[in-house]
């Protein structure tokens, strides 16, 4: 039986109401010209009865769509927008919501309506859109604008004329038919200026003109040699190329300057292969032209009319090449008609040059060897990062000559140059010294180049850091950095944590190129442009990347991947990289990295494939777990927490190599014993590595290994599930499902804590990291709960090769057939560098019993808690085993919580064990504190303290010099610190309780003190 194949769900479009209210939605479909939905008006009519216009979620008027030659589609239609809804404007709730944008008068708001519209709001429509065209706008936009006017005029026109045959006279805002019609005529007429003015405004400020080109795209070609021009056949016809001064009054200039456009001092350059030339750029041509014999000025750019002969400003006769304002005009005359004549006009959405199409020019140009390609102009980047061409007279107006000379003095020293033509900068720089003497003489300058940078020394991470800010702040636009290593950027997990320059590649204000030469690897390189990252190998021969082109570019493809749901999603993203790729050229590129806040994702170019990828939780598009080609996968966790798409990832695919799993102080092993031991079987082997972010952003790496020969666990299935393995059962019965990896290399290991309940699988783990990294562990938390004999003789070899300071022992009910093993446990702790004890728990009478020896500790701290609501009560034994630990011990620190004696009498053996000489706080809950307020302890807790306080009045160096060296033994305030974090997140903690800090805190103990034992207190505290 075939699989039933369910339909693809339709492509709808959402409406709502003026109050948010959501209304119908209705399907879109799907244009074969265009490749783009739509929604029929006819079905938007039909569904909202009596609608006025639409609102997109910026609150702009729909337009009917236009299809490739600017004329309306049939029958008309809207634009769908999957991630908008509509906004649906009624006749009857319009309002007084006029056209505030009108400036001739109040009209009602509208958009493109169908030919029954009521004559009002007819009129309305086509005043609204007049006024749009004469504002400046993309020229798609205008050309939207342009066809739904014209739409609107002639059914405008269309009602005024039946009313004229009807003898029919009305008013619309206060005027008749006649008046109405003449106002139309009036419009019309003054369309072609607007479309005029409207290319000249993209020629100058479209989205092209971001571009950072390679000459200026400014240019008029004009007759060289007019007898040619005899023959009729115009393929003989010879061509001479002139670049423009793309000057702009966006600064103040020096006084009496002339801030318009001009043509370059400069000959000119005779044009190679006219015929294809103008196949290529006639239009563009044109439309230089025009402006020239035209003129166009606006509040930035100036070009002045033909008959002004400004446009001949700084040429002198060495130059000119018989181009005089005698002949200038019949030579663009001459141009005009000869394009015309050999290339029809072509009808072309974008008035400006791509890069690319500027920098193919070059070609065509007949340049002397040794010669100038740029005409003689200057690159200029200004304030807004804009790249233009200008003369040297209209380029070095805005900049002092001191700062500049300073500059090239320090550059050309250092091994470098300044071409401040293309605005191009190169330095070596061997020391920090010499960092911070560039930056400061750069900064100075006020200038902005192009910089590419040697790094001749090890440099610290911020020193590029700061480097990097200081050339942004320049408005740079493009930096080439070798020097770069893996230590101060580097390759793993943390390279999406904290990448280096994700806020020096800004969309706004920082730099748009930042390319790291010879990195990772030498004769390799890393672009950053945007949100994404370029590796490649270094070719041998660099040109200039168009950022602006390729970071559009690339941004339609990472707007695939952040949408991806699919693996097959995954594909159609793969397919658009390949276009960017052949598109601009970037053939030794081997792989693209996307840069997202919660995630990323790195594609390779060879294999055609997601194979890297990180997130933030769960923040990573689905369709990037499930691609099946993943090799390597990080995970940064906020919460400790793990969902089935995490391990359907590990099992889709099938080829992954390396977890890394970034958390904050979580339990360590679980993330061992829920990764490692789920891991389906592999013939090769797969790198695990844990990162803890407690205390630096970057986090440290806690382990790294190489995990070889994984069993299969649980049922012998390797699918993944979540729940696969209930950890409810009896210890004894999940040792069956335990099955350690047979093969584990430890390549790094630094966790010096372990703080959460351990299985006999996490507790063999930990045995074989121990026992290939002995001296790493420092605290640690004994829970027996989770083992069995086995696992507590993994436990036992771990505590015999540790070098503990810190253990916290857990003491739960201790089941009979394993009190010798835990017993064997216990006596394998090294008190020889155990600074702190916390025993806690609800069974510490049990667990002091079990002890075997404590004739070596060296205590700092003891801690005994109890759990439960009813304070736990210490036997005379447990009582012996603290005389033990704390006669043997300097302890400075001694503590009883929820606790209480079985003889309160039992307080008089703790105190005759406390040297009141090194305690600087005793911890008492309040039914030990009356327990001890109420024995004999209070008197000879005195009479020691007192005789403590003799003894240094006697001998005070004597008695310093031995504090001191106590102190000097003591744990630092840090490591302190980090012991409180660390006891206060165990499990089963007991309630806070009442504490009595000797010297510290208002007490009945304190109150029998002296300000000398007080002084002494603090003196331990400054310690």
């Amino acid at each position: 039986m075939a699989p039933l194949v369910y339909p693809a769900p339709p492509i709808i479009q959402k409406f709502k109401s003026p109050d948010d209210k959501p209304l119908f939605s209705l399907p879109a479909h799907l244009c074969s010209d265009t490749g783009k939905y739509f929604v029929y008006w006819s079905d938007i009519q039909n569904a909202f009865e009596g609608i006025f216009y639409l609102l997109d979620e910026s609150e702009e008027r729909l337009l009917f769509m236009i299809d490739e030659s600017a004329e309306l589609h049939r029958p008309l239609r809207i634009e769908h927008n999957p991630e908008d809804e509509y906004t649906v404007i009624y006749i009857d709730t319009a309002g007084d919501q006029s056209d505030s944008n009108h400036s001739q008068g109040n009209y009602m708001s509208s958009t493109p309506i169908e030919i029954s519209a009521p004559l009002e709001r007819l009129y309305a429509t086509t005043m609204y859109l007049y006024d749009h065209l004469a504002t400046n706008t993309v020229r798609a936009t205008f050309l939207q604008l342009t066809a739904n006017t014209r739409y609107h005029h002639s059914l405008l026109a269309k009602e005024l004329k039946g009313m004229d045959e009807m003898d029919v006279s009305a008013l619309l805002d206060g005027k008749d038919r006649a008046q109405i019609f003449v106002e139309l005529c009036d419009l019309e007429k003054q369309v072609p200026e607007w479309d005029y003015r409207n290319v000249c405004f993209n020629m100058f400020y479209g989205e092209h003109n971001r571009w950072d080109y390679a000459t200026s795209k400014f240019f008029i070609v004009l007759p060289a040699d007019l007898s040619t021009w005899e023959n009729p056949d115009p393929s003989t016809r010879q061509f001479r190329f002139y670049f423009l001064c793309n000057n702009s009054g966006d600064k103040v200039s020096q006084k009496g300057m002339p801030q318009h456009v001009h043509l370059s001092n400069h000959p000119g350059y005779n044009l190679k292969r006219p015929h294809d030339f103008f196949q290529i750029y006639g239009d563009y041509v044109l439309r230089v032209l025009t402006m020239i014999k035209r003129g166009y000025s606006d509040n930035k750019y100036d070009i002045p009319p033909l008959d002004t002969h400004r446009i001949l400003w700084k040429r002198d006769a060495t130059t000119s090449n018989n181009l005089t304002k005698y002949n200038i005009r019949s030579l663009i005359d001459k141009t005009i008609t000869h394009i015309q004549e050999i290339s029809p006009p072509k009808w072309i959405m974008e008035p400006g040059l791509t890069r690319s199409q500027s920098a193919a020019i070059k070609a065509y140009l007949d340049v002397q060897e040794g010669g100038n390609a740029e005409g003689d102009l200057h690159r200029y980047i200004d304030s807004e990062q804009h790249v233009s061409w200008r003369c040297q007279a209209h380029k070095q107006q805005y900049f002092g000559r001191k700062p500049l000379s300073s500059l090239k003095d320090f550059v050309s020293g250092h091994g470098g140059q300044v071409n401040m033509q293309q605005a191009r900068l190169g330095i070596a720089l061997r020391s920090t010294t010499e960092a911070n003497n560039f930056r400061i003489r750069l900064t100075d300058t006020k200038h902005a180049f192009n910089i590419a940078v040697t790094l001749n020394w090890r440099i610290s991470r911020d020193h590029v850091r700061n480097l990097c800010q200081d050339i942004a702040k320049t408005k740079a636009v493009v930096l080439d950095i070798d020097g770069i290593t893996p230590d101060v950027y580097p390759q793993g997990y943390v390279k999406y944590t904290n990448n280096l320059f994700s806020d020096k590649v800004d969309p706004d204000s920082g730099l748009k190129l930042i390319t790291l030469l010879n990195y990772p690897q030498p004769r390799e390189q890393c672009v950053h442009i945007g949100n994404f990252s370029l590796q490649s190998k270094l070719p041998p021969a660099r040109s200039a990347h168009s950022w602006v082109e390729l970071r559009n570019d690339l941004e339609k493809f990472g707007s695939i991947v952040s949408k991806a749901q699919e693996a097959s999603d995954c594909i159609a993203a793969v397919k658009e990289l390949r276009e960017v790729q052949e598109k601009h050229g970037l053939w030794d590129t081997t792989s693209v990295t996307i840069h997202n806040s919660q995630w990323a994702a790195v594609f390779d170019m060879e294999e055609g494939a997601v194979v890297e990828a990180y997130s933030q939780d769960a923040a990573c598009p689905k369709a990037l777990h499930s691609s099946g080609s993943l090799r390597k996968f990080t995970v940064d966790l906020s919460a400790l927490e793990f969902d089935k798409d995490f391990f359907q990832m590990i099992n889709t695919n099938s080829a992954l190599q390396e977890l890394n799993v970034s958390y904050n102080g979580q339990n360590l092993f679980y993330y061992v014993e829920h990764i490692v031991k789920k891991w389906h079987e592999y013939s090769s082997p797969f790198s695990l590595t844990l990162v803890d972010r407690t205390e630096d952003s970057r986090g440290r790496i806690v382990a790294q290994m190489a995990i070889r020969r994984c069993g299969s666990y649980g049922s012998g299935s390797s699918t993944l599930e979540v729940d696969q393995v209930d950890y409810t059962m009896p210890s004894d019965q999940h040792d069956a499902l335990d099955d350690p990896p047979t093969d584990i290399q430890f390549l790094q290991l630094d966790c010096d804590q372990v703080s959460g309940k351990l299985s006999d699988y996490s507790a063999s783990f930990l045995d074989m990291a121990t026992y290939q990294h002995p001296s790493a562990l420092k605290l640690f938390t004994l829970d027996t709960s989770r083992l069995s004999r086995n696992g507590l003789v993994s436990v036992q070899k771990v505590l015999r090769r540790s070098n503990l300071e810190h253990l916290n022992v857990i003491c739960n009910s201790v089941d009979t057939t394993n009190s010798k093993s835990i017993a064997q446990v216990l006596d394998s702790v090294q008190w020889g560098t155990l600074k702190s004890l916390v025993l806690s728990g609800n069974s510490t009478n049990d667990w002091m019993d079990l002890w075997p020896s404590t004739e070596a500790a060296r205590l700092f701290s003891l801690q005994i808690r109890g759990t439960g609501t009813a304070p736990q009560e210490l036997s005379h034994s447990s009582v012996l085993f603290i005389h033990r630990l704390a006669q043997s011990s300097p302890l400075g620190r001694l503590e009883f919580e929820s606790v209480q004696m079985q003889d309160k009498h039992d307080w008089t053996v703790i105190v005759d064990s406390v040297d009141p000489s090194f305690l600087t706080k005793l911890g008492l809950c309040e039914r030990s504190l009356s327990q001890f307020e109420s024995s004999s302890a209070v008197e000879l807790f005195h009479a020691k303290f007192n005789k403590a306080v003799r003894a240094l009045n006697k001998t005070p160096t004597m008695k310093s010099q031995t504090i001191e060296e106590a102190v000097a033994q003591r744990p630092s305030v840090r490591w302190s610190q980090r012991i409180n974090s660390f006891v206060n997140q165990q499990p089963n903690a007991a309630p806070p309780m009442t504490n009595y800090i000797v010297g510290e805190k208002p007490g009945a103990i304190e109150k029998q003190t002296t300000p000398l034992w007080r002084r002494l207190c603090c003196f331990w505290r400054e310690k």
